[in-house]
């Protein structure tokens, strides 16, 4: 089993590609299956997702379209791609919705680098 974190903007869409929400917020929740390319490139079809949340907040935005994003633990059993920070897989199952103590933690560890 591999855990990962996925964001989404505040309505469930994804936040650099854009377009529909991708599920109405319900978890657990399994993401359609899309084709999964196993090349080397660290972008490339897939679901994408990150091992840690700071990851995957620092790569899709705090703010994108100008509301708070949200992020999501995911699981899968499927193969995943590491490629670079990013895991991609077929399909993750959604499992929860990070809480805010999570989400700040996560943004103290993203913010680290900068500390004086």
């Amino acid at each position: 089993m591999t855990v990962a974190f996925k964001v989404f903007t505040s309505d469930l869409r994804p936040p650099v590609q854009g377009g529909d929400p991708i599920w109405p917020g319900n978890v657990p929740h399994v993401l359609p299956t899309v084709p999964l390319d196993e090349s080397g490139n660290e972008c490339a079809a897939g679901w994408n997702a990150c091992a840690a949340p700071e990851t995957a907040l620092r790569i899709a935005g705090l703010w994108p379209t100008g509301w708070p994003s949200r992020v999501f633990e995911l699981q899968t059993d499927s193969r995943v791609i590491s490629r670079g920070e990013k895991l991609r897989a077929a399909t993750w199952d959604v499992v929860r919705e990070l809480t805010a103590g999570e989400i700040d933690a996560a943004i103290i560890k993203m913010s680290a680098p900068f500390a004086p």
